[in-house]
């Protein structure tokens, strides 16, 4: 099921406008109508369940009680790599819910430190 983010706050039947990107993609590229439900995500982290409306709005009709967050704190422990896999692995780090990342300097790591 697709998911989309939306920066505002709404509630359960509201009508919302997502923006043009999503609007496409949705329309255009997965070929939906007004049949498909989808997910969509407000800037307070609340899930809803909604379905496109005529005027290219999408009426939210359910709330979702979900809570996606680990029940446990996971630390991550990872040398030092170059700049752009580093950036990489942190974004995918935190994808998978990873709470803390600490660095770490060995003797052999490819970056290093300026003191």
């Amino acid at each position: 099921m697709q998911q989309y983010f939306i920066n505002q706050s709404f509630d359960v039947g509201d009508n919302v406008l997502l923006d043009k990107d999503s609007l496409y993609h949705l329309k255009k590229v997965l070929r939906k109508d007004s049949s498909y439900t989808f997910r969509v995500v407000s800037n307070e982290n609340k899930i809803f369940h909604c379905h496109l409306v005529e005027n290219d709005n999408v009426h939210i009709d359910k709330y979702l009680d979900e809570n996606n967050e680990l029940d446990v704190d996971i630390t991550c422990i990872l040398s030092l790599i170059k700049v752009d896999k580093l950036e990489l692995t942190i974004q995918k780090l935190v994808e998978l819910g990873i709470k803390r990342i600490v660095l770490l300097n060995t003797n052999r790591c490819v970056a290093k430190v300026n003191d």
